[in-house]
């Protein structure tokens, strides 16, 4: 929940007909101001991952980072390293990684792509992040989306969405929901070496970024401040319903 959206719940709480009983009240205030960014169990925590400095290669029906064909074992010795890695969490930048930091990339049974236009892979692929400890995060895409766009400017884009089980050793402490969808973004916004087949575009190599949007697993704190308002919710309740009986006996 925002600071302003915390804001309000405490003003709309307080104004209530139970604002006398300052001893509940005071409780429900406490647990929010301890906690005024958690997000309501109703709603997703949206995790973006942008990486920039990606250099992509398209040969041989294949897209990969560019230094390495080779990959998909969590090894930097197999991946083309990254300008950075930036965290946002509902999309307010949260963590920053540079410096050796890694992408390695395989997408499979890509077929010559027009110009203005679009093609489904068949094969296989994998995104990964890597640092020199290992996986950061390891996703299996399923068939993915590549277009080439030449009108006012030549740039290749590639999209789908993760179907296997992820790997995940994200800094921080973030976890992402392996129940939800990962959707996966990768840009080459700066082509060269391009390679024809007839009107189809069967070669070339890039440079631009990626991103990577799936939902956030909450922390266990902001499990146990949902579960404390419930908890206080409750006791009101209960506190409610012994002031009706109390006021049915008086009368």
């Amino acid at each position: 929940m925002a600071k302003t959206q915390t804001k309000a719940l405490r003003e709309a709480l307080w104004r209530r007909p139970m604002r006398r009983q300052s001893g509940y009240w005071a409780m429900l205030f406490a647990v929010l101001s301890a906690a005024p960014a958690i997000t309501p169990a109703t709603a997703s925590v949206v995790i973006t991952i942008d990486f920039t400095g990606l250099n992509l290669e398209f040969a041989g029906g294949k897209i990969y980072d560019a230094d390495h064909l080779a990959g998909g074992n969590g090894l930097i010795a197999d991946a083309t390293k990254l300008g950075s890695i930036n965290f946002s969490i509902n999309y307010v930048p949260v963590l920053s990684l540079s410096g050796d930091v890694y992408a390695d990339i395989l997408i499979q049974g890509v077929p010559g792509i027009p110009p203005n236009g679009y093609v489904v892979t068949s094969g296989g692929s994998f995104v990964d992040l890597l640092s020199p400890s290992g996986w950061l995060l390891g996703l299996d895409i399923g068939p993915m989306i590549v277009s080439y766009t030449v009108s006012p400017t030549n740039y290749v884009t590639i999209s789908g969405i993760a179907t296997g089980a992820i790997t995940q050793n994200l800094p921080g402490g973030l976890i992402i929901d392996q129940g939800e969808c990962e959707m996966v973004l990768l840009m080459g916004d700066t082509l060269s070496g391009k390679v024809f087949t007839g009107e189809l575009l069967t070669g070339f190599t890039s440079s631009g970024t990626g991103q990577i949007k799936g939902v956030l697993v909450p922390e266990p704190a902001c499990f146990a401040v949902l579960l404390g308002i419930g908890v206080i919710g409750l006791e009101i309740g209960a506190w409610r319903k012994r002031r009706r009986r109390q006021r049915s006996a008086r009368a």
